[in-house]
């Protein structure tokens, strides 16, 4: 009765309630102050009642102009992605052309997708907060996440190899022994070669590594000249003040954005000391100090880790790897799992039912045991679904992605090709080695020229006095390239033998060139192979140009002369059996 009562006077209250409270008033209005009370009574609550009905007509209203504003908003947003139509001008033809790019389209999905993307510059982008975000994280992968710690090995080993080879050209050939050997030697005291793959490993996780030029006394070689290698986080701004156009993450720049010094932290922020000291530093000439990092922006002037894009995948595949164990090893420990589809306990009316047993209740099992369940129960095994079907497809996918950060093609960053033919295998490779030549030439001109340039300057003064021929050469004037392992650079090895002889005897290349491809020296390996067939190295060199460049119109010799007839003959001997053969075949 309630809920119709309701009913019914919402319905009334559509009704003008001051009219019909006016009518009665008229009607039956009693003489007197008793007529005078009831028609105020009643005019108050028909004007209550006006004013409960003028409410809600206008919160219907403005609910309804909402649910408007939003229905147009999102017409509007969706068809925010849509160029607006062309209208045909007077002459005919389109007065405005109306073009779009998907990837610039305002639409929900790509709202959401492109949410963090931003504006900033190459500095602000790399901040020193950020920097330090991505370099933990990353460190914290690396050390955690065996694929990863093995491409950036495998990285620095292919990159580096056993170190670069020097082959100085002074003009004299005995100076240019010497020196080559004294620098081996040298480097080998000062082990270059594990710096050089140390620094490889930092860049590509921390995003960059500094080197400085010092003199090491106690370097076992007369040359005291070493390099001293620091990480991404002493290099910074002590004051941290606000980047400016000679000054920005603890590098000073010039008018024309040259780095002329580098504030250098007394001690590792991470480091525990007894006497912190965060704001002592000093300012490192530029010149004795190497900044080596990959350069993605105009005007970046700090590096990030190279396998930032690759930090989510690594941490989402190792999750999905320790997941699947996760899961293997919790089916593996139930043994058997009892169920029954009775009633475990006791029913009016003698119907079975089953035994009861505690759930979850766990019961000890004996190898090689016969037993009985209880009363009612069913055994059986959980089935072991993991690891998955798409488990070894799903983690290919994932360290082929970490490697093309890199690029580094699968093989080689999985460390597994069994997939791969030789022909394919090796074709994979030639962009991964065309990636080492370039990285590599950008070491020679930002660390390793600087490195010799200082070597040669002070291995010329120690060693002039011993030796007469370095004594006289002029430092201006030697040259120098760096010879690396053999980063390989073909597919058949037969082709690139023939390949590579073409291009000898057509002049477009020449045996010290094709040594140095081969990580080689050329003129070791000439000294080498004259003392094994015990010819000297001018003997052994006229016969290989002799071998190359021989005239071929010249008479040869009676011995080839005789091997030719010989050959013709049996071709001749040859063709005879088969034209007695064929005859035979014809008459039978």
């Amino acid at each position: 009765m309630s809920k119709v009562a309701t009913k019914t006077s919402c319905r009334k209250q559509k009704v003008p309630v001051k009219l019909k409270a006016l009518a009665k008033t008229s009607k039956a209005a009693p003489k007197g102050k008793t007529a005078k009370r009831s028609t105020t009574a009643r005019s108050s609550g028909a004007n209550r009642l006006n004013r409960q009905f003028a409410k809600r007509r206008i919160t219907a209203w403005r609910l309804w102009d909402e649910q408007q504003d939003a229905e147009l908003a999102t017409a509007l947003t969706a068809l925010a992605g849509y160029g607006r139509p062309v209208l045909p001008s007077r002459g005919g033809r389109p007065s405005s052309l109306a073009a779009s790019y998907d990837a610039a389209a305002v639409a929900d999905g790509n709202v959401r997708h492109w949410a963090n993307s931003d504006t900033r510059g190459a500095v602000s982008a790399n901040s020193p907060a950020i920097r330090a975000t991505l370099r933990r994280r990353s460190r914290y992968e690396v050390a955690n996440n065996c694929t990863a710690r093995g491409i950036l090995l495998t990285k620095a080993y292919d990159l580096i190899g056993r170190g670069p080879r020097v082959q100085f050209d002074t003009g004299n050939r005995d100076a240019n022994s010497l020196l080559e050997a004294e620098f081996a030697k040298w480097a080998k005291a000062a082990k270059l070669a594990e710096k050089l793959r140390t620094a490889t490993v930092a860049k590509t996780q921390d995003g960059e590594t500094f080197g400085m030029f010092v003199t090491n006394g106690q370097l076992r070689h007369p040359v005291k000249v070493d390099v001293r290698l620091f990480e991404a986080e002493q290099v910074a701004d002590p004051a941290n003040t606000i980047p400016t156009r000679n000054r920005a993450d603890g590098i000073l720049f010039d008018d024309e954005g040259n780095p002329t010094g580098y504030c250098l932290l007394s001690e590792h922020p991470g480091e525990p000391s007894l006497t912190p000291r965060p704001t002592e530093h000093r300012i490192i000439p530029a010149d004795d100090m190497v900044h080596w990092f990959r350069t993605d922006r105009p005007g970046q002037i700090r590096g990030i880790p190279e396998i930032t894009p690759a930090l989510p995948l690594m941490a989402q595949c190792r999750r999905f790897i320790m997941a699947t164990l996760d899961a293997a090893e919790a089916a593996a420990d139930f043994a058997v799992l009892l169920y029954t589809e009775m009633p475990p306990y006791t029913l009016d009316g003698g119907e079975q039912v089953a035994t009861p047993v505690t759930p979850m209740a766990s019961f000890d099992m004996e190898r090689r045991m016969m037993t009985a369940v209880p009363a009612g129960w069913k055994a059986a095994q959980m089935k072991a679904e993991h690891p998955s079907t798409t488990y070894a497809m799903f983690k290919k996918s994932m360290v082929n992605d970490f490697g093309r950060c890199l690029c580094m093609p699968y093989g080689v960053a999985a460390g597994d090709s069994s997939e791969y033919n030789f022909a394919s295998g090796r074709l994979d490779l030639l962009p991964y080695r065309k990636s080492l030549q370039i990285e590599q030439a950008e070491l020679e001109a930002d660390w390793l020229d600087r490195l010799v340039a200082k070597w040669l300057e002070e291995a010329l003064i120690r060693f002039s006095i011993l030796y007469p021929a370095v004594a006289i050469v002029d430092a201006r004037r030697v040259a120098w390239n760096f010879v690396w392992d053999s980063v390989g650079y073909g597919v058949n090895p037969v082709d690139e033998a023939n390949a590579r002889r073409v291009d000898i005897e057509t002049g477009l290349s020449n045996r010290p060139r094709e040594y140095e491809r081969a990580g080689l020296d050329w003129e070791a390996e000439d000294q080498r192979a004259a003392e094994s067939y015990g010819v000297t190295v001018q003997e052994y060199r006229e016969r290989l140009f002799l071998a190359h460049f021989a005239d071929k119109s010249k008479p040869q010799s009676d011995a080839n002369q005789q091997d030719e007839k010989q050959q013709a003959n049996q071709r001749q001997k040859r063709q005879a059996e088969e034209q007695q053969a064929t005859a035979q075949r014809s008459k039978s």
